[in-house]
């Protein structure tokens, strides 16, 4: 995913937040297009809450992008923009938490927390593919044992893929590096 539209279609195809409209979802994204780096692919998308505390005190919607570098977070405002960004290797937790109506993705980093507010559906699935993607990404998800075999490592994958932690493009593109086709 590289464009705004992408990013923002990912977020609707999955349930992870469509922001106040479509308009500003994808102005929210365009920051974080524009952003990326050529050899940066984003992994995960989502909109949410950004500082959430409560139903009345927020910074509004952001955007945010995991790539295989680094958690891109942004929002475009009426003038200018907002725009944060964060090594994985400085995440340190992610936790969850919900409320009535809302649920609460809480990014623990060396310096700040980052509490994203997310509808209640999709608080879970969010914080879920998030934990997969970091410990994929921080070198967690890639170890396996020196006597695995091809088959294994693919189950493996397969298993992320039924958990909705990678897609099914990644999983092919994985399964043919694996067989060596």
């Amino acid at each position: 995913m590289k464009t705004a539209e992408e990013l923002y279609q990912y977020c609707v195809d999955n349930g992870f937040g469509e922001g106040q409209n479509r308009k500003w979802g994808l102005k929210h994204f365009g920051i974080i297009a524009n952003e990326l780096q050529p050899d940066e692919d984003v992994r995960m998308a989502f909109i949410g809450l950004h500082n959430y505390q409560s139903a009345t005190s927020h910074d509004s919607n952001y955007a945010y992008a995991v790539t295989n570098k680094r958690l891109i977070m942004a929002q475009k405002k009426l003038v200018g923009q907002e725009l944060q960004t964060v090594m994985l290797p400085q995440i340190t937790d992610v936790t969850t938490s919900t409320g009535m109506l809302l649920g609460t993705v809480t990014i623990n980093t060396m310096g700040t927390i980052f509490n994203v507010g997310i509808n209640k559906q999709a608080v879970q699935a969010v914080s879920d593919r998030l934990h997969a993607l970091l410990a994929e990404l921080q070198g967690g998800g890639e170890k396996t044992a020196p006597a695995s075999s091809a088959a294994d490592k693919i189950r493996k994958y397969k298993e992320l893929l039924d958990l909705g932690a990678i897609t099914q493009e990644e999983f092919d593109a994985k399964k043919k590096q694996l067989l060596g086709l």
